[in-house]
């Protein structure tokens, strides 16, 4: 998850830089990987999550703008509070409606999975079964766009 964050903060340093190269862009300098080492684990093992995600949110917001106004000529951004399009499977499990379900941590229960969704371990190892059993899958069911959205939390809280 890490390599996608810093990812599009690449992506978003590289659009400033590129529109600096015709002007003064009003955000500032490119982005440098001023938040890449807290991705790595401390000597002693440790994971710095939340000063990278505190770093993600700071570049973030000079690069793109202030939450729920950040723009971009790469990217485009999606207001978790309008759709929820990484939905954590949490407590609620599949309880809500949700456009993708994100099956965070580290211990998921692949069974239980692969039975809330219909389909089988034999048939993930071939994409076109898989292609195949969501084709028949959406043509009997209504698609969910999203659900209500994320509770509104002031960034950088990810939880309220």
């Amino acid at each position: 998850q890490g390599a996608f964050d810093e990812t599009m903060l690449e992506l978003l340093g590289t659009e400033v830089a590129a529109s600096r190269a015709e002007g003064d862009h009003p955000l500032g300098t490119a982005y440098d990987s001023w938040c890449s080492p807290n991705l790595f684990p401390t000597a002693s093992g440790h994971h710095n999550v939340a000063l990278y995600s505190l770093c993600w949110w700071g570049e973030s917001q000079r690069l793109a703008g202030e939450f729920g106004q950040r723009t971009s000529e790469v990217v485009h951004f999606v207001d978790p509070r309008v759709a929820d399009v990484n939905h954590v499977v949490g407590f609620q499990e599949l309880s809500q409606p949700a456009l993708l379900y994100h099956f965070a941590g580290r211990g998921k229960n692949w069974e239980a999975i692969l039975e809330a969704f219909g389909g089988t371990e034999d048939m993930l190892r071939d994409c076109f079964q898989v292609w195949d059993y969501v084709d028949s899958v959406a043509s009997n069911k209504t698609c969910v766009m999203g659900n209500r959205g994320v509770q509104d939390c002031p960034p950088p809280l990810a939880v309220c």
